[in-house]
């Protein structure tokens, strides 16, 4: 019971930190948008924008890693390490969350660029979201699926998503600039 509660909180609380993860490139991505479109102009705009990505990024995206990874080797403690070795979808899994924590760092530093210094015009952070559901299919996929095997198939999908919304923000973006 008590391993049925924290996979609870943990699924809870890694869907918090994505959500977090994902309002924060939303944020950037409209952030940088403005300043293509405006320059520098307008600076209160940009510090208030820089405001809010911290704010979420410390307050939501920073405990909600920690949470996740806390309650993630809980239960992998609890399941025992020959259960970690015999599940080859959990090393998966794994991998992609310790890239997913890799990214989220990625993301601090670009909040930091953009708040403490004179941004510069970031191209391309359209492709964050592309990347942001890349992590969502695998890391739910293989823990959905269970399979060393499957988890290959669940990997191959995310990566064609991924480059399907890719594209896909590539036309809404070539269309806006017309």
């Amino acid at each position: 019971m008590q391993y049925l509660i924290l996979k609870t909180i943990h699924i809870i609380v890694m869907m918090g930190w994505l959500g977090g993860l994902t309002v924060i490139i939303y944020l950037l991505n409209r952030q940088s948008r403005f300043l293509r479109q405006n320059g520098d102009n307008n600076h209160l705009l940009n510090q208030h924008y820089a405001s809010i990505e911290s704010d979420i990024f410390r307050y939501v995206c920073h405990p909600t890693l920690f949470l996740t990874w806390g309650l993630g080797i809980a239960m992998i403690a609890m399941l025992g390490l020959e259960w970690l070795k015999s599940n080859g979808w959990m090393h998966l899994k794994l991998l992609f969350v310790l890239f997913l924590t890799i990214y989220h760092v990625y993301c601090g530093t670009i909040i930091l660029r953009f708040k403490h210094t004179a941004p510069k015009i970031i191209h391309g952070m359209h492709i964050h979201y592309s990347i942001i559901v890349v992590f969502y299919i695998v890391i739910f996929g293989s823990a959905i699926v269970k399979n060393a095997a499957s988890a290959v198939w669940v990997v191959i999908s995310a990566l064609l998503t991924g480059i399907v919304i890719y594209l896909i923000m590539q036309f809404r973006l070539r269309k806006t600039q017309k």
